[in-house]
């Protein structure tokens, strides 16, 4: 058995091994490392601060150990001379080597990528779409959409981070992301969703926005959802030719375990309202339509932010309830006291007449 041994600088087509019969790895090149450790079992290498090609020139298999790796190769990998990879971004492993088989340890591989925008669920809801992404190591990337050849650079934010905006048509897309590294190694990764843009429609003569997506033959249409406050969405079902149906199945559901009271109402054919109140503190909700007709099932989705509201609408709201309240009991009272009256006027015109009728029986007595 050799010994381990440090401070080493550099392997130069060199032969290790513990026996020059059953086990020797040979340093195709020159392999910068630190320290050196040969056993029975493995020979390990520490540090490697280059490239480095190994070979099994024993008569048995062989054990090569890289470790301490990423402190001076950060972005390597390992692979066969027949070009499979069999570690990407590796470190602290051990390489098991056949008789004359040989491997490399270098960067072969892109950068690893990492899609932020846009999100995972399927539905982007604004234009231009931001697209953003990550990388694993320093690099450039590039974008196409659906299929066309043309590709735009992306705007790099620091050397890792990269963004571009484009402008889209509302309807599924999809984004194909290609990074390379200061080694001109490439990856590339996608990313299918749908834009469906907010747009003005009914009920914003007040100022505020209201959203309408049409998915397929199921459109959401909602207004500015508030806390504490019942909030409505209303949900429309197309068949084939555009016209509103009534599904066989219809369902309107708040996702994700959020705490509210619920009511669906139909408010005419093919027109549903969802009327929800959140009694949570919470930012957004995530509603999902469910329609069914003759086998055929849609699930849509939206997510709707609830806006908090600011100390000058909170008292506003709170005058609006307390002279609704004021005013239905003013309405109430008045009916009561509008009863009363009558039944008093019921009962006193019937005991004067009763005192008319005996006041003229007794006056005929008088006369007889």
């Amino acid at each position: 058995m050799i010994p381990s041994i440090s401070a080493i600088t550099s392997l130069e087509n060199i032969t290790l091994g513990t026996s020059d019969t059953n086990y020797r790895i040979f340093v195709n090149g020159t392999a910068n490392i630190t320290k050196l450790d040969i056993t029975n079992e493995t020979i390990n290498i520490f540090e490697l601060q280059t490239g480095g090609n190994f070979t099994n020139t024993g008569s048995v298999e062989a054990v090569l150990g890289v470790y301490d790796l990423l402190a001076y190769f950060p972005y390597n990998d390992a692979r066969y001379d027949n070009g499979t990879i069999i570690y990407f971004n590796m470190d602290n492993q051990n390489i098991t080597l056949q008789i004359g088989q040989r491997v490399n340890i270098y960067d072969f591989s892109g950068p690893v990528i990492t899609i932020l925008n846009p999100p995972v669920t399927p539905t982007e809801k604004s234009s231009p779409v931001l697209f953003r992404i990550n990388i694993s190591e320093d690099g450039t990337c590039e974008l196409s959409l659906d299929g066309d050849a043309t590709r735009y650079l992306m705007t790099t934010l620091n050397l890792r981070q990269f963004e571009l905006h484009r402008t889209l048509a509302d309807g599924p897309h999809t984004v194909y992301f290609y990074c390379q590294d200061t080694l001109n190694n490439s990856r590339t990764a996608s990313r299918t969703f749908s834009l469906y843009t907010l747009t003005s429609g009914p009920g914003t003569s007040g100022g505020f926005s209201t959203g309408v997506i049409s998915l397929e033959n199921v459109t959401f249409v909602y207004d500015r959802w508030e806390e504490n406050k019942r909030n409505s969405v209303f949900v429309y079902v197309r068949d084939s030719k555009g016209n509103l149906f009534d599904p066989e199945i219809i369902n309107i559901t708040l996702l994700r375990g959020v705490n509210h009271e619920k009511e669906i109402v139909r408010k005419s054919k093919g027109i549903y309202e969802g009327k929800f109140k959140v009694l949570e503190d919470v930012e957004s909700v995530f509603i999902e339509a469910v329609a069914e007709e003759k086998g055929k099932k849609i699930t849509e989705e939206v997510e709707i932010s609830l806006e908090k509201l600011d100390f000058f609408e909170k008292i506003a709201n709170w005058f609006k309830n307390r002279s609704f309240r004021f005013r239905n009991l003013f309405l109430d009272n008045t009916l009561k006291w509008i009863c009363y009256s009558l039944l008093l006027l019921i009962i006193a015109t019937g005991i004067t007449l009763e005192i008319l009728r005996r006041r003229k029986e007794n006056q005929g007595l008088v006369k007889s």
